[in-house]
């Protein structure tokens, strides 16, 4: 109960940054020079739209804060009907629609970089190449070991199972 307490004050009122206060000094990279390494590349996606964020951030200005009672009661409707189901709006929240066609289109711009041809010269764009590199690796071109990893929340798997379905 005290977790359940101390968990909503902490995130309204703790700033971002209290960490940093506590760091005496900057780690320094240097210290790494001459250790042999490997090379690792690490991409990150966030997760699509869940319906905590339809409930509580959709919208700007006013009409994010008076759009609230209406979904807030909506989302209410919907948890009282996933009762006795494992799945909710506010606990481990799913995606929304609009996540899912988030979560599809990450997927569908991966794909047609994958079978669009490479420009020449400075035809292509940084982008274009780079969403085609990320497929390639995500396939397991270049030989190396391919871990997609994700949060075991609802929303993070759910992206993931649908971004990236044959990795």
């Amino acid at each position: 109960a005290n977790v359940m307490a101390r968990g909503p004050v902490q995130m309204l009122l703790s700033p971002e940054t209290f960490l940093m206060g506590k760091l005496k000094r900057m780690p320094d990279p240097d210290l790494l020079k001459g250790w042999p390494t490997n090379r690792t590349t690490v991409f990150f996606i966030r997760h699509g739209q869940s319906k905590w964020n339809q409930v509580f951030n959709q919208g700007r200005g006013f009409n994010r804060w008076a759009g609230i009672p209406w979904r807030l009661s909506r989302a209410l409707v919907e948890e009282t009907a996933r009762i006795l189901t494992p799945s909710s709006v506010f606990l481990d929240s799913p995606l929304s629609e609009t996540g899912i066609l988030q979560a599809l289109a990450i997927r569908q711009d991966l794909e047609a970089s994958e079978s669009a041809e490479p420009g020449f010269g400075q035809n292509e764009g940084a982008d274009a190449k780079k969403r085609r590199e990320l497929w390639a690796m995500l396939r397991g071109a270049g030989g190396g070991d391919v871990t997609v990893a994700c949060s075991n929340l609802m929303r993070a798997a759910e992206t993931a199972l649908i971004a990236l379905p044959d990795t």
